[in-house]
C-alpha cells in the first residue's frame, strides 16, 4: 500500500469554519491509515460531491488560489511542530529534559513503525517528523509503504538513518548528544 497525493493540505481544524460544513460526518466514514501515528484527520482520494464550497487559500502576498476539494486528492492532518523546531523551542526555554524525552520518544516511535513493517525510505527525522501534544508523529505521510520483510530486516537501514540524525544533533543541538547516544544504543540493543 503506497500513499500518494497530488495535493497535500495540512490545514488546522478551522477549515470547518471556512468551508461552512462539519467534517464530523465525513470523518466517521473513513478507514484510517496510521491515524494516531500521523495526526491524520481525514483523507480524500476519490472524487466526491459533498464539498459545496471551494476552499480559497490566500498567501502572504494576498494572492488567492481556489481549490475544488471534491476534485482534489488531499490529506488533512493535525498541526504538528516539526522536530527541529520542537527541539529548538525546548532548548530556548532551557527544557533539556523535555528535549531528551522527545528524542527518546521519537526513536521508540520510529523503531515501532519499522517493527510493524512500515517503511520510510528517507526518514529525515528532523523535518519529516514532528510533535503533536508532545508526542511524535510522522508528518510526511505521502512516502509511507508497508513491507512485511522490514519487520525483521530494517536494522541496517534504520541505523544509517539514525546516524544521519545524530550528525544533525551534533551540529545543531550538541547538549542533547550524550543522552541521544545512550538512548539510541539502548533501543538498538532491544531490537
Amino acid at each position: 500500500m503506497k500513499l500518494s497525493a497530488k495535493c497535500i493540505l495540512s490545514i488546522s481544524l478551522f477549515v470547518t469554519l471556512v468551508l461552512g460544513i462539519s467534517f464530523t460526518w465525513i470523518i466517521k466514514r473513513q478507514d484510517y491509515l496510521l491515524k494516531e501515528e500521523t495526526g491524520l484527520i481525514y483523507y480524500h482520494f476519490a472524487p466526491t460531491d459533498y464539498f459545496t464550497t471551494p476552499l480559497i487559500l490566500i498567501n502572504k502576498l494576498g494572492e488567492k488560489r481556489e481549490i475544488d476539494l471534491d476534485a482534489t486528492e488531499f490529506f488533512l492532518q493535525k498541526k504538528a511542530v516539526v522536530t527541529f523546531e520542537y527541539l529548538d523551542r525546548c532548548l530556548a526555554l532551557n527544557q533539556i529534559d523535555k528535549a531528551n524525552d522527545a528524542l527518546k520518544k521519537l526513536l521508540e516511535f520510529t523503531i515501532a513503525l519499522y517493527c510493524q513493517g512500515i517503511v520510510m525510505v528517507d526518514l529525515q527525522l528532523m523535518s519529516n517528523f514532528g510533535f503533536i501534544d508532545d508526542l511524535p508523529a510522522r508528518i510526511d505521510i505521502e512516502h509511507i509503504e508497508f513491507k512485511k520483510s522490514w519487520k525483521t530486516d530494517h536494522k541496517e537501514h534504520l541505523k544509517s538513518q539514525v546516524e544521519y540524525f545524530r550528525e544533525w544533533i551534533l551540529q545543531n543541538h550538541a547538549p542533547l548528544l550524550e543522552s541521544f547516544d545512550t538512548v539510541s544504543k539502548d533501543l538498538f540493543l532491544k531490537t
